[in-house]
C-alpha cells in the first residue's frame, strides 16, 4: 500500500500474517484513530475496494475522507465483518472526485483487521448483460488463465521445511 503517510497516521500498524503472500498489513484502531494515503489519484474511481481479514468483535464501519477530516470531506463509508481472519473484499461507493488528494480511512470504533490491499476502481459492482457480454468477449479472445494452488504449501507462503523420509 504505497504512498502511506506515516506523519498523520494514529492506528497502530505492523506486518500481517494472514495473508497468501504474508504482504498484510496489521491494524489495531480505536474510535478516531486514522491512517492516511498520500497523492492518490481518483480519477475515474467509482468504488474503493478493500480486501481485509476482520476480527468479528471489530466495529463494522470505516468512514472514509479526502485530504483532511472533515463533514464536508466525508466520501464514504466502508461496511466491514466476517469470520476470524478470513479475507473478504468490501466495496463502498464513492462521488466522482477529480486529481489527486490524500485518502484517509477513518475508524468508528475499536477495529481489529489484516489489510491486504484497497485499490479505486470505475467498477461499481452492477454492468448490464451488454458490458458483461463484452467483457467476457475481451477475456475469452485473451485465452487468459491461471492456476491456483492452496494448501499446506502455499500457506506457508513457499517454503517447506519437511523432513526427508525413506
Amino acid at each position: 500500500m504505497k504512498n502511506y503517510d506515516s506523519t498523520l497516521t494514529t492506528a497502530k500498524c505492523t506486518p500481517g500474517k494472514h495473508s497468501a503472500d504474508f504482504s498484510s498489513i496489521k491494524i489495531t484502531a480505536e474510535k478516531g484513530d486514522v491512517i492516511a494515503y498520500d497523492n492518490v489519484d481518483f480519477t475515474g474511481a467509482k468504488c474503493l475496494l478493500l480486501e481485509a481479514a476482520v476480527c468479528p468483535k471489530s466495529a463494522r464501519t470505516i468512514e472514509l475522507y479526502i485530504d483532511d477530516v472533515s463533514v464536508e470531506n466525508k466520501i464514504g463509508v466502508v461496511y466491514i465483518g466476517g469470520i476470524d481472519f478470513d479475507f473478504s473484499q468490501y466495496y463502498a461507493d464513492i462521488p466522482l472526485i477529480l486529481g489527486i488528494h490524500r485518502l484517509i480511512f477513518r475508524f468508528t470504533g475499536h477495529t481489529e483487521l489484516e489489510a491486504d490491499f484497497f485499490k479505486l476502481s470505475s467498477y461499481t459492482g452492477s454492468e448490464t448483460e451488454a458490458e458483461r457480454a463484452s467483457r467476457m468477449k475481451w477475456w475469452k479472445a485473451a485465452k487468459y488463465g491461471m492456476f491456483i494452488h492452496l494448501g499446506a504449501y502455499s500457506y506457508l507462503g513457499g517454503e517447506y521445511l519437511g523432513k526427508a523420509t525413506d
